[in-house]
């Protein structure tokens, strides 16, 4: 996953807000989950971007 995706108005709020995790979803082909900073981020986007296969489901451990 790439920090470049998220909205540049959204990735300031949440370097400012640092949260523990930040759930999204939508840009099939950055499904998955990666770790920065202190925050967890999660892309649980459920089909591929051509919506022809499922997404294995996102396991985040708290």
């Amino acid at each position: 996953m790439s920090s470049a995706l998220i909205v540049p108005v959204n990735f300031k709020r949440l370097t400012a807000v640092k949260p523990r995790l930040h759930l999204f979803g939508h840009i099939h082909a950055q499904h998955g989950t990666t770790y920065s900073n202190g925050t967890t981020y999660s892309n649980g986007a459920i089909m591929s971007s051509d919506y022809t296969n499922l997404n294995t489901p996102n396991v985040i451990k708290l």
